[in-house]
């Protein structure tokens, strides 16, 4: 199992005066000191207030090297999570310049090879970039991706960075800036050996010949190295700790003092002693914070392996948090009582099968197609005067010339889905949405193709999609109600070119959010929202209608990438233990229903089955033990 974070090295800079030398709290390092033989001479950085007490300042010449005092405590060759407090003095920097905030080696030999190390980069006069770098085995620094960021003109940044080590070809790095997570970078330099017995720079670098560079400007409060990946919510934390809790922490204790007998100076020995109490405070609010934020398992840290413990679930080496949370959240998730590997155990011996060849069919409130070689079984084909075919991965509805495909008429070709939801409730249509890729179109004119919504109580019918418009293809709506069509609501004119997505959802009494986009089926361009007219639909679909019945010319649109959820729906509560028949044994079929129908939690419908399909009559089917997946 991966093995929790660990500090290789804590700089908290609490030395009162410039002489007393740096000491690293994690006993990694010797205390750190200047190198006189260096060129130019590298300066003890001086001792300087910061935002927590004391720090160091540094500038041009100035900064802090310190050999390895436990082996290889330093020596991070994968996992590495760099965190500094810092004041970043941007108005004397040059643009271009690099200010390195801590680096293990020097460079310049295997024993100095660069591991890792955290610089900031100067881009213009209001924007920095945030970077890690090491070098890979044999020499040569490897290229890594940096997160631009704008800093405050003043005050302090907490500035983090996890490198996660993947392969010798492969590596993430994660920065954090203050309580923001920085888009994830890649790196291909996952080449890292050598490096034993270097030592650490801070507040500069090694330029391999024994000399430094890249000097920092500003002032460092303090500095935190761990072994291993830090998540990002615990970074996050510890900022909030800094800058929120203690702070407030200390506004609350300062505030029970009387202030006509206090000092309110914030360098007397009461404000000090304030502090302290307050800063005690102000931890016991960032714990309570954490198990707030962070206490459930997706987004635990501190709380990841107590999760593990109670679940059993040990993780693997490698696991990053994503992968371990993952895991936490799947076991979770299984109803109470129950869980899929003692529902296969408990049915070897009825379905006479290993448990291991036992499938246990679990589903969601979304439905997807992609057409790949035929549509899902719960979308039902209704052609009308055209034709439904499936090719290249793709649905085509089409109609002939001169073919009467009038809705009146029942001759509109169309593909449905029922709506799924308890009918109990007031109204199992709410917020059920659809999505559909228009891949092409050739309409004659006035036919429209799109989406449709029916309500099989009313009659009424709502299509929203490209219609022809006297040789314009326009995009929007129009509603068949009372027998007859309203006027064609156009929203785009003309229509976006294809392929496009659209999307319809109803959102309660007659209002549809309508919806349509060149990009991707998730994103949400101006949506449009609608009193369209159509109540409580009981189906959804694709569909291609005439409004005329000798329309001039063929019309065809094919469809891709069918998406469909119904919040309301009662498929989560129907799982099904399913045994394919093509496998060996004698299975007890009554038998095994029985033995689900005892495991299975009151909520849950579900049944033991050796076909997907409806067929009535058949004593394997699921005709009489309701319906897959609906």
């Amino acid at each position: 199992m991966p093995s929790d974070p660990t500090t290789a090295i804590l700089l908290r800079f609490t030395e009162p005066e410039t002489a007393v030398l740096p000491s690293d709290i994690a006993e990694g390092l010797n205390d750190l000191t200047g190198d006189s033989g260096s060129t130019p001479a590298l300066g003890l950085a001086t001792v300087g207030e910061a935002l927590l007490g004391l720090g160091r300042v540094f500038d041009t010449d100035y900064g802090l090297v310190g050999d390895e005092a436990t082996s290889d405590q330093t020596r991070l060759l994968r996992d590495v999570t760099i965190e500094v407090l810092a004041e970043y003095d941007l108005a004397s920097a040059s643009v271009g310049d690099e200010h390195v905030l801590i680096a293990r080696g020097k460079s310049g030999s295997a024993a100095e090879r660069t591991l890792w190390g955290l610089k900031l980069v100067k881009i213009n006069s209001t924007t920095v970039r945030l970077q890690m770098f090491w070098e890979e085995t044999g020499g040569g620094f490897a290229t890594v991706d940096g997160r631009m960021f704008q800093p405050p003109s003043s005050g302090y940044l907490y500035l983090a960075a996890s490198r996660r080590w993947i392969s010798s070809t492969s590596c993430e790095v994660q920065y954090i800036v203050n309580d923001e997570a920085l888009e994830l970078a890649t790196s291909i330099g996952g080449d890292l050996t050598e490096g034993d017995g270097g030592s650490v720079t801070v507040g500069c670098k090694g330029d391999g010949s024994g000399n430094y560079e890249d000097f920092f400007l500003g002032t460092i409060d303090s500095l935190r190295v761990t072994e291993g990946v830090r998540s990002n919510e615990e970074l996050i934390a510890e900022y909030r700790r800094i800058a929120e809790y203690l702070p407030q922490g200390y506004e609350s204790v300062r505030a029970l003092a009387p202030p006509a007998v206090y000092s309110q100076d914030p360098d007397s020995v009461i404000q000090r002693e304030l502090m302290v109490e307050g800063d005690g405070l102000g931890q016991v609010r960032s714990k309570i914070a954490e198990l707030g934020t962070d206490g459930l398992p997706d987004r635990a840290w501190s709380l990841l392996s107590r999760w593990e413990t109670i679940t059993g679930l040990q993780p693997k080496w490698g696991d990053s948090y994503a992968v371990r949370r993952a895991r936490i959240i799947s076991f979770l998730s299984t109803v109470h009582g129950y869980s899929e590997t003692s529902v296969k155990l408990a049915l070897e011996e009825v379905l006479d099968l290993d448990s291991d060849d036992i499938e246990i069919l679990n589903y969601t409130n979304l439905y997807e197609d992609d057409f790949t070689t035929a549509h899902e079984d719960w979308l039902q084909e209704m052609a009308g005067a055209g034709t439904i075919s499936i090719s290249s991965d793709q649905l085509k509805l089409e109609v002939a010339t001169a073919t009467d495909a009038q809705w009146e008429y029942r001759n509109s070709v169309f593909v449905r889905q029922s709506i799924d939801g308890d009918m109990l409730d007031d109204d199992p249509s709410q917020y059920a949405e659809a999505t559909v890729k228009i891949v092409s179109r050739t309409l004659a004119q006035s036919v429209m193709a799109g989406l449709i919504a029916y309500n099989g109580v009313t009659r009424d019918l709502l299509i929203y999609g490209h219609y022809n418009d006297a040789g314009t293809y326009k995009l929007g709506y129009r509603l068949y109600s009372g027998h007859s069509w309203g006027a064609f609501v156009a929203i785009d004119d003309p229509a976006p070119a294809l392929p496009t997505w659209i999307r319809f959802r109803f959102e309660g009494n007659d209002d549809w959010n309508l919806n349509d986009s060149q990009t991707s089926a998730d994103e949400v361009v101006s949506p449009t929202l609608v009193g369209a007219g159509l109540e409580s639909p009981t189906w959804l679909g694709v569909g291609l209608i005439s409004f005329i019945a000798s329309p001039t010319g063929a019309s065809e649109m094919i469809f891709d990438d069918w998406r469909a959820w119904m919040p309301n729906g009662l498929r989560v509560f129907n799982w099904y233990a399913y045994r394919d028949q093509a496998l060996s044994g004698t299975p007890d079929m009554p038998g095994a229903r029985f033995v689900v129908e005892k495991l299975k939690p009151a909520e849950t419908h579900a049944s033991a089955v050796e076909v997907t399909g409806l067929l009535c009559n058949d004593t394997e089917s699921l005709c009489d033990d309701g319906p897959l997946g609906a």
